[in-house]
């Protein structure tokens, strides 16, 4: 097996990035323009989960805490920011 081979068999995932790029497919963010990333805040010491975009030469945003953030409380989350970023 190759070092590269071996490499790629312990890659490990990052949970919260999975649960980003599923709750992202399940809503179609990118098709809305939505973006969801997470973001350290050194400030507050505590990890955010970001959904954002630029509306109308605006950046909006809504964040959710993630250390108490599930996959379905995110993707929820994403639903509704796509849903009142069509009524703007």
């Amino acid at each position: 097996m190759s070092q590269i081979a071996a490499a790629v068999g312990t890659v490990r995932t990052d949970p919260i990035v999975e649960m980003i790029d599923r709750a992202s497919r399940a809503n179609n963010a990118p098709a809305h323009g939505v973006a969801i990333t997470r973001h350290w805040n050194g400030q507050d010491q505590v990890e955010d989960i970001v959904i954002w975009a630029v509306h109308k030469g605006q950046m909006i945003e809504h964040r959710l805490a993630a250390d108490v953030t599930d996959f379905e409380r995110l993707s929820a989350h994403v639903a509704g920011f796509i849903e009142q970023l069509a009524l703007r």
